[in-house]
């Protein structure tokens, strides 16, 4: 079966990095991918789709009328089965014009999309067509999903996303000491992480906000803050502001998280929402005691994955969980992060997410003959 998977900008993000770890288990599943990123740029992660694989192509979307032509140009030639949209950004003309090419169409929704007022309605009438015009809607986690049915009255199926099982798992003893020695930490540092790029949501001011009064507790508290910063870097101002510099690097995008993840004590996420997160699941594979925000998108972990510390998305919230988690005696550590990661393993592994979508794109397929 030939899919194309319609995307935006291809950053490092959860889709593009869940299409890197898959490529091989699409393959053995019959499904051929081809790419296309429908923003101003093919994106940064664009070299490492290309490595495992995929063919990308980039059409902007502006001017629309190019767009247009060239888009359902691209489709008529490469005659595809399926395609999967998995952006928000012009989902009207990205699924529109699919369908005019294909009888099969599939989008994703991947974030509890909180809208208000016009803008609300604007989108619901937008689902409506499209589900008028015979399109499935999917949703990453029940918190999209709820969002998605009390907001726009979307009925969605679920596919939950994953990680890659391969990569992600805890370190034997000389595997983290070696992490910690390449990082440039001590015995004596408690190393606390985080991952994802800064934005609002990920709420990362909150982690640094809480370094002053943990650093008054213990010196040697190190924040790893791994994703890209925001233009003006305000949160490394922040952290210049509130004298926890010192306690902060910034290491930007890495590609090396397993190993960041292996020389960390906790990990942190105090996001305000998400829709279901790589970076939670990886870290819960890992091993790493992790402290999630009780939002909408981490909270349906809670059901399904024991061990996790729950806090509020605030700085009294960070420091809470952080003292908690370095009170934690050595055995009950171990025995509860290794119930964390077996269930994390079963519940959210790589071939189970790849079969759920190859269910999918058959049943549609079969559907539409």
């Amino acid at each position: 079966m030939k899919v194309l998977r319609v995307l935006y900008v291809l950053r490092p993000s959860g889709v593009e990095a869940n299409l890197r770890a898959s490529a091989e288990r699409w393959r053995a599943n019959g499904i051929d991918i081809d790419i296309l990123a429908t923003g101003p740029e093919v994106g940064p992660f664009a070299p490492a789709l290309r490595a495992v694989g995929y063919r990308i192509e980039h059409l902007p979307q502006e001017p629309v009328a190019a767009f247009a032509k060239r888009y359902l140009a691209m489709l008529r030639r490469n005659r595809y089965d399926l395609v999967h949209v998995q952006a928000e950004q012009g989902n009207i003309a990205t699924v529109g014009i699919a369908r005019l090419a294909t009888s099969r169409v599939v989008r994703s929704c991947h974030n509890s999309f909180n809208f208000r007022g016009p803008l609300r309605v604007e989108r619901t009438l937008q689902r409506r067509l499209l589900r008028a015009l015979g399109i499935v809607h999917v949703s990453v986690s029940a918190s999209v999903a709820r969002s998605e049915w009390f907001n726009f009255r979307n009925p969605t199926l679920r596919v939950p996303n994953a990680f890659d099982d391969q990569r992600f798992r805890p370190p034997t003893p000389g595997e983290r000491a070696a992490a910690r020695a390449a990082v440039g930490v001590g015995d004596d540092d408690f190393v606390v992480v985080s991952v994802g790029n800064c934005s609002r949501i990920k709420n990362h001011s909150a982690v640094i906000e809480a370094l002053p009064p943990l650093s008054g507790q213990d010196k040697h508290v190190l924040y790893l803050h791994v994703g890209a910063e925001e233009d003006g870097a305000p949160e490394r101002q922040l952290a210049e502001r509130l004298g926890a510099a010192g306690h902060v690097r910034f290491l930007g995008q890495r590609d090396d998280v397993d190993r960041l993840l292996h020389a960390a004590d906790c990990y942190v996420m105090p996001s305000l929402q998400e829709g279901l997160s790589n970076a939670a699941l990886e870290a819960l594979a890992s091993g790493v005691p992790v402290a999630l925000a009780d939002v909408p998108g981490l909270r349906d972990l809670r059901d399904e994955v024991p061990g996790i510390h729950w806090m509020t998305p605030d700085s009294a919230g960070v420091e809470r969980a952080i003292t908690s988690l370095r009170a934690l005696p050595g055995e009950e550590r171990v025995r509860t992060t290794q119930s964390t990661v077996a269930r994390t393993h079963a519940q959210f592994a790589m071939d189970r997410h790849v079969r759920r979508y190859v269910d999918l794109y058959e049943g549609r397929l079969h559907a539409a003959t």
